[in-house]
């Protein structure tokens, strides 16, 4: 290796620990938060736990799902339409979502490959409530 890319492979990994530094310092809260929230609720057979999630997790992140879904011209009922929807395909999101307790930190590229798998599944499963079936 030359002594350029040690200095490029130095700068990444310095840029990589501020960058959890300032995740622990910052964001693990929060993310231990939702992620409780999700582990104490963790199925979608609940019409109750699906909307608390969604709710938290989608303001929270600001997923800005709920302008993907035509309104009915009622506060909040582009969420409770997407509530309504996880909650009936609650087997096929668990199913999905099953698929992640083997992931582990630190992530690995298969590990990765689960996630964006997961991720596109549920992206694909909601494109059925979406505007004109686009992916939220």
């Amino acid at each position: 290796m030359g002594r350029r890319s040690r200095a490029s492979l130095k700068f990444v990994e310095e840029v990589y620990h501020r960058t959890v530094e300032d995740y622990d310092s910052r964001w693990r809260l929060l993310d231990d938060t939702l992620y409780r929230l999700c582990r104490e609720n963790h199925g979608h057979s609940n019409l109750e736990e699906v909307c608390a999630k969604l709710w938290i997790i989608g303001r929270t992140y600001a997923t800005g799902i709920e302008r993907q879904v035509l309104s009915k011209r009622t506060q909040g009922s582009s969420l409770s339409q997407v509530a309504d929807y996880l909650h009936s395909k609650a087997a096929a999101v668990d199913n999905i979502l099953a698929t992640l307790k083997f992931v582990s930190e630190p992530l690995s590229p298969s590990g990765l490959r689960i996630i964006v798998s997961a991720h596109g599944q549920l992206v694909k499963l909601l494109t059925q409530i979406t505007r004109k079936k686009r992916p939220p």
